[in-house]
């Protein structure tokens, strides 16, 4: 249960605290109407806490000629449609006249009470509002007006609504200011993470390890031939297993489909220094080699399923389920049921490297590096499957490098866009450049990463922890104010229940005036 208000405070439901008033737009087809210079403020202004100009303006004319009013300055605006909804309960005052569109509504509140000391309380509603006065069932956000106006408001008087505002402006400037430098420090480290990837896959983090272990490096022209004899190596492995198994499948009756022959992986073409742009400096016994030299196999796409198909059965890697070269924190795989024959075609193993082939280009060229399978697991179709042979390979060092800025940019140089979405191929994976050390010096680079990005991860999860402090911290600010504890009281104040009286002294008196008005002009002049 929430504390007693004051004794000198009052709750007024919000209907009361001010005169209502919605907006229109102007005709769109009306060149002449959007070049004057009248705030027309729409939910995409509504970012500020105070309003001053807007991204349109419109003319007189356009005023008078359509549902949008003249909103006088010191009033409160409120989003009242639009999607933002879905999360924020978008505020604002006025330090100009505006005028709103429809998918807002203006409070100007009546004299005893302050538009911005107004402005904050409903900011400090915000989450009361988005889900009690949601409307559900509708397919754009919008709030249920009767729900809105009856949110009961707290109202002390006047002097302290002043004094309210102040502190809060005071104690919020202070928060902001450590707020910014919580965000900067958050991007630094952002930019510090890349540069150490970066200069890990540069061979600047493993520069004291080649000079104590010269003896074990290998040039690089003789790595480069001996991954490529490699090649050939696994293909003729490859052709002797399916070899074994067409003969058993000739001698079983040939049941089932007949085996298919593997193909022999394509030879890559040269590395030109055009490909290389000036950041790509490495140590000289490093090489940079195409992904493609490094399949012991071809690439595979995955599984195509509606998804309709989903329920219970074998578990499916989609695209969201993985970021970074890791699985997302609390992912929950689909499953489906599959034909026995679509499990063997598309079953994982334990090192098999994912590439996300087709998605919105932020997220093109993701990758995963399989791990830990205790069940048998499958991949859908937006997703590429490449597999590898570890010779010459830490399978930690290759997933890193892909999945860091500039491994995901040459992965995604030859990207093919479309409207919403991008996607690459099993070729444009298979020529992607990847410098490649000693397999030794490779796992050192990776030791090296696992404790640095230790400690990045550390001093970023740090930052978040202080950044959801201060948000909570605004809300007990907020929660403080309104119900009477952040600033102190003064008994010379006028009490908010005498000028409530008052007010509605002044409207009753108003309300009477008019009515004989319009008795008057009803009847006509006395004979």
């Amino acid at each position: 249960m929430s504390a007693p208000l004051p004794i000198n405070w009052e709750t007024w439901p919000l209907s009361d605290v001010g005169e209502w008033s919605g907006g229109g737009t102007p005709l769109s087809s009306n060149p002449e109407f959007w070049i004057g210079a009248i705030p027309w403020v729409s939910p995409k202004d509504m970012k500020v806490n105070n309003i001053s100009s807007t991204q349109d303006q419109i003319t007189l004319e356009a005023v008078r000629s359509s549902a949008a009013k003249l909103i006088s300055p010191k009033a409160v605006l409120l989003v009242t449609r639009s999607g933002i909804l879905a999360h924020s309960f978008p505020v604002a005052t006025t330090s100009v006249e505006v005028t709103i569109n429809q998918d807002l509504k203006a409070i100007t509140p009546v004299e005893v009470v302050d538009h911005e000391y107004l402005a904050w309380v409903l900011r400090s509603l915000e989450r009361q509002v988005l889900s009690t006065c949601s409307k559900h069932g509708t397919t754009v956000h919008s709030i249920e007006m009767p729900a809105l106006k009856a949110l009961p408001v707290p109202i002390p008087p006047p002097a302290e609504q002043l004094r309210i505002v102040a502190k809060i402006e005071e104690l919020f400037s202070e928060l902001d200011k450590g707020v910014e430098s919580l965000t900067t420090a958050r991007e630094q480290l952002k930019v510090y993470r890349q540069a150490v990837l970066k200069h890990a896959f540069e061979g600047k983090l493993t520069a004291e390890w080649r000079e104590q272990n010269f003896d074990i490096r290998q040039r690089a022209e003789d790595r480069l031939s001996r991954i490529r004899g490699d090649r050939q190596w696994y293909f003729a492995k490859a052709l002797r297993a399916w070899q074994a198994e067409l003969e058993f499948w000739g001698l079983s009756g040939q049941i089932g489909p007949k085996p298919r022959k593997p193909s022999q992986l394509p030879d890559q073409p040269e590395l030109h220094a055009s490909e290389l742009d000036a950041g790509s400096l490495i140590p000289s016994d490093w090489i940079w080699v195409r992904l493609g030299e490094l399949f012991s196999n071809s690439p595979q796409n995955g599984l195509y399923k509606s998804a309709t198909s989903y329920g219970t059965g074998t578990a499916i890697i989609r695209i969201d389920s993985f970021y970074d070269g890791a699985m997302a924190k609390g992912v929950e795989l689909k499953r489906l049921e599959l034909l026995p024959d679509e499990v063997k075609t598309f079953q994982l193993k334990n090192g098999d490297l994912l590439v996300n082939r087709v998605n919105s280009i932020e997220f093109l060229g993701k990758c995963l590096l399989v791990t830990g399978l205790s069940e048998a697991t499958v991949f859908e179709s937006n997703i590429m499957r490449c597999s590898f042979a570890e010779t010459h390979i830490d399978l930690r060092y290759l997933t890193t490098y892909l999945a860091s800025h500039d491994g995901r940019r040459r992965l995604c140089r030859n990207a093919k866009h479309a409207v919403n979405q991008a996607s690459i191929n099993q070729s444009d994976v298979a020529v992607t450049p990847v410098p490649l050390a000693h397999l030794e010096e490779q796992r050192q680079v990776i030791g090296v990463l696992d404790q640095l990005l230790s400690i990045i991860d550390r001093m970023s999860l740090e930052l978040e922890s202080q950044l959801a402090r201060a948000a909570t911290l605004r809300q007990s600010i907020l929660k403080k104010a309104f119900s009477g504890q952040l600033v102190a009281q003064d008994p010379n104040d006028e009490p908010a229940s005498i000028l409530l009286e008052r007010i509605k002294a002044e409207k009753k008196q108003h309300l009477e005036k008019a009515r004989k008005t319009n008795k008057a002009k009803t009847q006509g002049p006395a004979a």
